[in-house]
């Protein structure tokens, strides 16, 4: 019984210095382990239950403490607590008391302190307890070896000037101490470096705890700690994975950058222009080229919305400028009408042969809209898939929708054509044309930003700077969205005839 009422005064100590907060997680399996354990140790908690007096057994004393304990926890039973390493002590000492409830037929008290020293030892924790100055007054095995001794004994009496760690260490220990005895509050899973006896560096979780006498004030402390060197060196090496790969994304946003065109060939050919480019992440999979054609007065501006967001979208963007610049190349050498139909053909049916040619080659594709405009003969040819075309002209909007077919995937037929349209247009008219990624963009409603809102937006500024028309949209689409996360890629073309 004496070894019994050790645990349970530990238990008690443990719980009391504790903030509410931070005491325990699902109260009910610890309610559960003490209603096991009573039977155990012969107490009926209806008929033993009643506040103890000077001619109360020691027995009923037990099972009054025990029962203050299970209605503690039961009070905690419908809070939202905190996971600790205190869940490990209080799981700990109520199965060391169990332990010895089921050894009642052992007469020594000293041999129950032997199974409590056991069974402390076989705790997968290094634990410790101290007097309020400083002294060790026992711990289990895993700590002694760790502080330079073979076992508990040798470290009893002790301060942590005189165990195996460095100076500044053991002052640390000390001071850190000091200052759970003087505020009375327990510190718990502060992860830290340590160094051993034997000089090999270590990183524990710790927990530490204020044990208080029975005037509620501190004069002692019980602590208890595990290596996590493992886990931490693992976390590190994962940390250092993830900074090679977030800066090879930040160096695959230069390239993608370096490949966006050069505004100043919009300048040449429209009066006025604005483009809005904002990756979901660092890196996208919208994207849009604008190239002038040798041999042709015209120029070829294309706006793509790849699959995928963050690094996919910007592999299989950057694949598709290179097949872009291909076709291009071909049209130029063989003198081919600049027709955005044909391109949007040959784009199709060259990503189709590349997914078939790589098995493991996932099935990729995109949405796209090319105009070629030719500011001498006003000439304005479109084509597009699932992206139209929307022609401002003062307040009316005229929309050229494109076919319902995407780019590339191999659902497509690969001889997919895709017709060009010829496109009316007249001096100060606005093409315009944007990605699903701001009309899809959701509030925290779960409403979409909708094209009715870029078309407003617009339709309220044409007669405006285009550089203030894209400061008015970045201003709507703010203010729509709020706090929510940008959902998608962005990218939107505004030019002027």
């Amino acid at each position: 019984m004496q070894t019994i009422n050790i645990v349970v005064t530990s238990l008690e100590k443990t719980i009391n210095s504790l903030p509410i907060k931070q005491k325990l997680i699902k109260p009910d399996l610890f309610i559960d382990e003490i209603d096991n354990l009573l039977p155990v140790l012969g107490i009926n908690i209806n008929t033993d239950l009643t506040e103890p007096d000077s001619t109360s057994s020691d027995r009923q004393r037990l099972c009054f403490r025990l029962y203050k304990v299970r209605y503690f926890l039961q009070q905690l039973r419908d809070e939202d607590v905190k996971v600790s390493v205190v869940m490990a002590i209080l799981h700990s000492l109520l199965q060391l008391a169990k332990a010895i409830a089921n050894q009642q037929s052992l007469k020594s008290s000293n041999k129950n302190d032997d199974i409590l020293q056991i069974l402390l030892e076989h705790i997968p924790y290094h634990i410790f307890w101290k007097d309020c100055e400083g002294r060790y007054l026992g711990a289990n095995k895993q700590f002694a070896q760790m502080a330079g001794f073979e076992d508990a004994q040798g470290l009893i009496g002790r301060h942590d000037i005189e165990l195996g760690w460095k100076p500044r260490e053991a002052e640390n220990f000390i001071s850190y101490d000091q200052i759970i005895m003087g505020t009375g509050e327990a510190a718990l899973n502060v992860e830290k470096p340590i160094r051993q006896a034997d000089g090999s560096n270590r990183y524990i979780l710790s927990s530490k705890v204020p044990l208080k006498n029975k005037n509620q004030q501190p004069d002692g402390i019980f602590g208890i700690f595990s290596d996590i060197t493992e886990r931490r060196e693992t976390q590190l090496a994962l940390e250092k994975s993830l900074t090679k790969i977030h800066d090879g994304i930040k160096y695959a946003s230069l390239l993608q950058r370096a490949i966006l065109p050069n505004k100043a060939l919009l300048t040449e050919h429209f009066e006025d222009n604005f483009i809005i480019w904002k990756p979901k992440d660092i890196v996208g999979g919208d994207i849009y080229f604008v190239d002038e054609i040798s041999g042709d007065d015209g120029i070829l501006i294309s706006l793509m919305d790849c699959i995928g967001h963050s690094v996919i979208g910007g592999f299989v963007a950057m694949l598709a400028k290179s097949i872009y610049t291909q076709i291009l190349t071909e049209i130029t050498n063989q003198k081919l009408p600049p027709s955005p139909g044909f391109i949007l053909q040959e784009l199709n049916t060259r990503i189709q042969l590349l997914s078939n040619e790589n098995n493991d080659f996932t099935d990729i594709g995109l949405d796209a809209c090319i105009i070629y405009y030719s500011k001498k003969t006003q000439q304005c040819i479109y084509a597009g898939a699932k992206i139209p075309l929307y022609v401002l002209r003062g307040s009316s909007i005229e929309v050229y929708n494109s076919g319902r077919k995407s780019v590339g995937y191999l659902r497509n037929d690969r001889n997919q054509p895709y017709e060009d349209v010829s496109v009316n247009i007249a001096k100060g008219d606005m093409l315009a044309f944007t990605t699903d990624g701001m009309v899809d963009q959701l509030n925290d409603s779960g409403l979409s930003f909708y094209k009715s809102r870029i078309s407003s937006v617009l339709t309220e500024h044409i007669d405006q700077p285009y550089e203030k028309i894209k400061t008015a949209l970045l201003k709507s689409f703010n203010a729509f969205k709020l706090v929510e996360e940008q959902t998608d890629d962005i990218a939107i073309i505004g030019l002027k005839i």
